[in-house]
């Protein structure tokens, strides 16, 4: 995206990572890949315009909770398009590229680069190997 480019925008879509509403702790529903955020942007507004409709009628209609499922509902609708236009708009962690000297060791690059990080303790004997602590993560 060029930020000297608004049109830019217009080209990006819904990655479809999103998922929503869990049933057995499996999401019954995700956000479909390939939409234009544009669009789905709108949709959400449109959701959460929705969403604030039924949770005012739920305020004052103390017989019946409908509205007030109906509005969780929609608002868990809404909040997983916003979040998957998010990820397509938030920039990724730049991938590491190997030293060519040690292929073991990563040449930080960026901002935010993975890295990995094994410290040896003890001298090892023939028959022992040295004890090893190993972490992988982001900066």
């Amino acid at each position: 995206m060029n930020k000297t480019n608004p049109s830019a925008f217009s080209d990006l879509k819904t990655i479809g990572f999103t998922p929503l509403i869990y049933c057995s702790d499996q999401a019954l529903f995700n956000v479909r890949a390939g939409v234009p955020i544009v669009d789905a942007l709108s949709q959400a507004s449109d959701l959460l315009f929705l969403t604030k409709s039924f949770a005012e009628d739920a305020a004052y209609a103390r017989d019946t909770d409908r509205h007030a499922w109906a509005a969780h509902y929609l608002t868990a609708m809404g909040k997983a398009v916003i979040d998957d236009v998010v990820k397509v708009l938030t920039p990724r962690p730049v991938e590491p590229q190997r030293n060519p000297k040690n292929s073991s060791v990563p040449s930080l690059i960026g901002a935010s680069s993975f890295w990995s990080l094994q410290i040896t303790t003890g001298i090892p004997t023939r028959k022992q190997k040295a004890p090893m602590l190993s972490y992988q993560g982001f900066l």
